[in-house]
């Protein structure tokens, strides 16, 4: 297959390199904004329960014990802050804020990456900043902002592979 992160020429890829730096830009704005909007904390619920007190309890000496039914991956992150004695609901707020630009940036490359188009990447980028419910998925205490994120990077991963076929790519999105 052929290679297309890097165009044949100098001017695709000082086009790639503005299309990081802006994708990049929004990322960080994202992020900044997403902090700014939940200053107050992130939304809870019973669920988030089961997120945040296997890492307290880990981090107090009580052993790691998720929920059965919630997935583990969220509390195991939130550890190393429990450990350093930041509070979790603010650990969790910042991660969330993380997950929002990524999860942003993942979506305009992944759009950039299939179409080759700087507005198509653009318009999805800024459309989904636009919607509320992106936002909202990421404005609670849960593992959804987290499940988006891996669940983008296993797409583009897979968009990757498509294009080079090479199996260490394929073994990668999985």
């Amino acid at each position: 297959g052929v290679n297309h992160f890097m165009g044949p020429n100098n001017n695709t890829r000082k086009g790639y390199a503005w299309m990081l730096v802006i994708l990049a830009g929004v990322a960080v704005f994202s992020f900044l904004l997403f902090l700014f909007i939940t200053r107050w904390g992130l939304g809870l619920s019973d669920d988030s329960y089961y997120y945040v007190f296997p890492a307290q309890d880990y981090a107090n000496g009580l052993g790691f014990h998720p929920g059965n039914h919630y997935p583990p991956l969220l509390p195991l992150l939130m550890i190393m802050p429990a450990r350093l004695g930041v509070s979790l609901l603010e650990a969790a707020r910042w991660m969330n804020a993380l997950l929002f630009g990524m999860n942003l940036f993942l979506v305009g490359y992944l759009v950039w990456y299939i179409h080759r188009k700087f507005f198509a990447m653009l318009v999805a980028v800024l459309g989904l900043l636009s919607l509320g419910f992106f936002f909202e998925l990421h404005a609670w205490l849960m593992s959804e902002a987290l499940f988006l994120f891996f669940s983008l990077l296993g797409f583009l991963l897979l968009a990757v592979w498509l294009n080079n076929l090479r199996s260490g790519w394929l073994i990668c999105s999985g």
